[in-house]
């Protein structure tokens, strides 16, 4: 229900929601870890998540209140046919695969351990460091508006940004800093998640390339 120039703004928006709420949510849900076990708190974030899906159910509509969009309407099949036979389709996925990838794997799975086994810190210290790049992520979505509109397209921007984002990786990954200037690692993370949040041009990108009642396929 918005403009094709509106969807890096809203995407971001979106993004940038969802990654505060994965970054400061440890807090409340440790806090509550303190009172009962894993378990019983897995239930009660459960059920916040049925509320709201209740919620989204209600209040949310498929369509604008003046009517119903005027799109085609594909069966799935014949929609995984013609996203199958866009090539422009298979370049955004490697892309997204790739550049994704890292990002998850590094932030959500083995950053942490590397950063301790490679500088003998803490672990508390190398989660700081580490959640700068989600941080960077989420500021990162908020102007991914600004340079989709300096670029005036969506793959010019996403590949600037993760273009700087391959950079920073590689310093992670291949300078080792002195103890005293370890420090640094907050700018460099926030950096490199900065340039990561350019994936979310991918769905901009996604969605300009693929009929409007396909893209969500």
């Amino acid at each position: 229900w918005f403009r094709y120039s509106e969807f890096p703004l809203l995407t971001g928006i979106s993004i940038f929601v969802g990654n505060m709420g994965a970054l400061f949510g440890l807090g409340p849900f440790s806090f509550i870890l303190k009172y009962i076990d894993w378990n019983k708190a897995f239930i009660f974030f459960g059920l916040f998540v049925i509320l709201f899906s209740v919620i989204i159910f209600l209040f949310v509509k498929d369509y604008p209140e003046n009517g119903r969009n005027q799109s085609d309407n594909y069966s799935l099949c014949n929609a995984l046919k013609l996203i199958l036979k866009n090539k422009n389709n298979y370049l955004t996925l490697f892309s997204f695969a790739f550049s994704n990838g890292v990002y998850m794997a590094f932030a959500g799975l083995w950053g942490v351990f590397y950063l301790m086994h490679v500088y003998n810190i803490g672990k508390g210290t190398a989660s700081g460091y580490v959640s700068f790049l989600t941080l960077g992520v989420a500021i990162g979505c908020l102007f991914n508006n600004f340079f989709y509109k300096l670029f005036g397209s969506a793959k010019k921007s996403g590949i600037f940004l993760l273009s700087f984002a391959a950079i920073f990786w590689a310093l992670i990954f291949y300078l080792k800093l002195p103890a005293e200037l370890l420090t640094l690692y907050y700018i460099l993370f926030f950096l490199c998640g900065f340039s990561v949040s350019g994936l979310n041009l991918i769905f901009t990108s996604v969605r300009m390339n693929n009929a409007v009642s396909i893209s969500a396929s």
